[in-house]
């Protein structure tokens, strides 16, 4: 079942989001396509999946640092731009799409994305990607992609260990000399410069607690559906071998022969008897 342990891992991955006010980002530009999106969630964040081969790493220099560079040098691209073409957020753009987010994030800005890449999205628990990609879970999915979104053009100059304010929630960050930490996804390259934005690209998909949890359910409801319809059809079937044993135990009754009406041995004619059904046996006489 695509639920089972969906809970434990839910539990297991919540990464607690520290409340800081050391630093603060000034988020002073305005967003025009995004602002209707934009949700207020409370509680803590998590980070699905896992971390990445050093292949993936490889693959990141290559793309992002490669090919995407040199398409900011010659056009600047926009934020959707950059990840359709660079060929490491294929999983993304198809999300994007899904959820009509394509205009949105093509349009003025200034925006600040953490894109998760390809391999961040594999590493996710088996199902949980299909399930968000499903028209009936759209909300779902659009609050993961916005939860990625900052309002901004953010520099990893301008980031500082703190909260940072996305579309759906608070992100925890936490710049040291090993680099920069998005709640538990790492940042593997930082400030891809697009015409209406900035790409941080992070090795893991976040997603907001409360998402998780509604999904889980979500999904746990769907698994249960079958599962209730071949019970009652079991019990459907239990009943009607029951009443069939129950009319094979019992044995047809013969009727009961009509006595004849008494004659009198004085009698000129037959007596007449009524007709009228009497409404109450009387008992003792049978």
């Amino acid at each position: 079942m695509i639920f089972e342990g969906f809970f434990d891992w839910i539990a297991d991955s919540i990464a607690p989001v520290t409340k800081t006010h050391s630093s603060e980002i000034d988020m002073t530009s305005s967003l025009n396509g995004l602002k209707f999106l934009a949700i207020s969630l409370c509680g803590a964040s998590i980070a699905l999946g896992t971390g990445l081969s050093s292949a993936s790493h490889a693959q990141i220099e290559a793309t992002a640092a490669g090919a995407v560079t040199e398409q900011v040098a010659q056009g600047a691209p926009s934020i959707v731009d950059i990840a359709t073409s660079a060929g490491a957020f294929d999983t993304l753009v198809t999300a994007l799409q899904a959820a009509d987010l394509v205009d949105a994030l093509s349009g003025e800005g200034p925006l600040t994305v953490f894109a998760p890449i390809d391999e961040a999205f594999d590493a996710l628990p088996a199902g949980v990607l299909d399930a968000l990609l499903e028209p009936e879970n759209k909300d779902l999915l659009t609050q993961v992609l916005v939860y990625h979104v900052v309002e901004g053009g953010v520099l990893s100059s301008d980031l500082s260990t703190g909260d940072v304010e996305t579309l759906a929630g608070n992100l925890m960050v936490d710049v040291s000399t090993d680099g920069v930490m998005v709640n538990d996804a790492q940042v593997l390259r930082a400030d891809v410069q697009g015409s209406n934005g900035v790409i941080h690209v992070i090795d893991q998909v976040l997603v907001p607690e409360s998402v998780a949890t509604e999904l889980a359910n979500r999904l746990a409801a769907d698994d249960a559906e079958p599962m209730a319809a071949d019970d009652m059809a079991a019990d459907d079937m239990a009943i009607a071998e029951s009443d069939a044993a129950v009319f094979e135990a019992v044995e047809p009754v013969e009727p009961a022969a009509t006595a004849e009406a008494p004659m009198l041995d004085n009698a000129v004619e037959e007596p007449e008897f009524s007709s009228t059904p009497v409404s109450e046996p009387v008992r003792g006489l049978w």
